[in-house]
Parts: C-alpha cells; structure tokens; sequence
C-alpha cells in the first residue's frame, strides 16, 4: 500500500482531495467518471493548478501517479488513493481488498504503474 509515512496536517481540507495530471487525456476521462460515482464526496484538482496541500520535503511525482489527500493527514497514490477515493462510492470493497489481500494491492500497483507508464496509448483507446 502506498502510503505516507508521515502524518502531515492540511488544515485547508474539509473533504478528501484527489490530484491529478490535467495533461493526461486518459486521466481526465477517468475523473469525469469518478466524479459521477463519487457525488461530490471528494474534491478534486490538477497538480498544475497548484491547488493542493503542500506536503514539506515530501515531494509527489504526480506525473506518475495520481494522489489523495485526507484531511486526517494521510496522503495516498496510486491504485491506493484510486480504491480509497471510491470509498464514497458503492465500490468500497475495491478498498478493502487492497488493505486485506496483498497479492490484490500488488497486482493492482503492477497493473496501475503499466497504464501509468502508457497513458498516452490508452487516452486513444478509451
């Protein structure tokens, strides 16, 4: 699971916030679809809007991977923050398989990192 180590303090955060590469074709249509499972439970931004919690030394590669900031301090990314912003949503059991079955959470990283690595082949095919 990735997770921060640290418990960082956002006091700006009222809800859970998802950061995201507004660059990526693939990234947009993915949040327009989460957006509609969500209903609002969880804000969102690109990290070029500069809109989300800055975190010290450390530094997010959010050209790699898609970020979310909890309000209780956490930060997750990738498949983790994908399964933990659903949680609003009724696919909740995503979350916790990760969190219970680790040969899910790895596939699940090893499947987000390959769509990551060619996102610009799937923005044409989705």
């Amino acid at each position: 699971m990735t997770v921060s180590e640290k418990k960082y303090t956002f006091p700006q955060l009222e809800r859970p916030l998802l950061v995201w590469d507004g660059d990526c074709g693939f990234c947009k249509r993915c949040v327009r679809t989460w957006r509609r499972w969500t209903k609002g439970a969880i804000d969102d931004c690109t990290y070029q809007s500069g809109g989300y919690p800055k975190t010290g030394p450390y530094r997010p590669d959010f050209q790699k991977r898609i970020y979310l900031f909890e309000p209780n301090g956490y930060i997750y990314s990738g498949a983790a923050a994908a399964f933990r912003s659903l949680q609003s949503a009724r696919l909740r059991f995503l979350d916790r398989w990760y969190r219970s079955s680790p040969r899910f959470a790895a596939l699940s990283e090893r499947a987000y990192a390959f769509v990551a690595k060619h996102r610009s082949a799937f923005s044409k095919v989705f």
